[in-house]
């Protein structure tokens, strides 16, 4: 057990550095290249209160995207800590209402409305949570060059991984029932759920009239996204 929580470690801070890295190139390639750039930022999805919303509800707004799910052990908290304290000298210095931060799930077999409304709980309220199924969110993953892998993705849709783990849950049940040993269900479904999603992070910046300004890699600092947020 001991020496699988080491190797879960390893692949962790793996997976972290290997997020900085990517970041920092793929900013680099996009803004130094001369063409314009574009980036389709449609949306219609659920927030995390449970409402339809789309790129139209935050109309004439900045808006900064995010991209993370909410059992991740370290990029994505640190990722919106920096959104909180971005908003926090947003409003020490300029029109909060004028923009709008998003945090879009790239986890939507275990993103629902109610958990990402009590991860966000935990950093601003003025962070709204996206999330919708897999044929929702797959199109915005996409639209936004943003990497996804798990265990979800594998298997093409929210609707069959559900469907998998209802039979297996169901398969369990049945052999649970019969030797009357119910504590090794719950540890089983625990470890179903314990997974890592792989995806790319950055800050996706764009103006009020929804034109991609710049995109800056995780481990940015609030200072130089608050800059580029200033000369909106």
């Amino acid at each position: 057990m001991s020496s699988r929580r080491n190797i879960n470690i390893f692949l962790i801070s793996l997976i972290f550095i290997f997020a900085i890295i990517l970041g920092w190139s793929f900013a680099n390639l996009f803004n130094n290249k001369d063409s314009n750039q574009y980036i389709d930022n449609s949306f219609n999805l659920i927030n995390h209160n449970g409402e339809e919303v789309s790129i139209k509800s935050y109309s004439n707004q900045n808006k900064v995207f995010f991209f993370g799910f909410t059992h991740c052990p370290d990029v994505c908290p640190m990722g919106v800590s920096i959104l909180s304290n971005v908003i926090d000298e947003i409003e020490e210095k300029l029109e909060i209402d004028d923009y709008k931060f998003t945090f879009v799930s790239v986890d939507p077999d275990r993103d629902t409305p109610n958990r990402l409304n009590k991860f966000l709980s935990n950093f601003n309220e003025k962070i709204v949570g996206l999330t919708g199924d897999y044929e929702s969110l797959k199109p915005v993953w996409e639209n936004f060059f943003v990497h996804v892998k798990s265990d979800l993705s594998e298997q093409g849709s929210s609707s069959e991984l559900d469907k998998t783990k209802k039979e297996k849950s169901h398969d369990d049940h049945d052999s649970h029932s019969s030797h009357g040993d119910h504590g090794a269900g719950n540890n089983e479904e625990d470890l179903t759920n314990n997974y890592i999603v792989q995806h790319s992070a950055f800050y996706f910046i764009f103006d009020r009239k929804d034109n991609l300004k710049t995109i800056l890699p995780f481990g940015s600092s609030s200072e130089e996204i608050l800059a580029e947020l200033s000369n909106l």
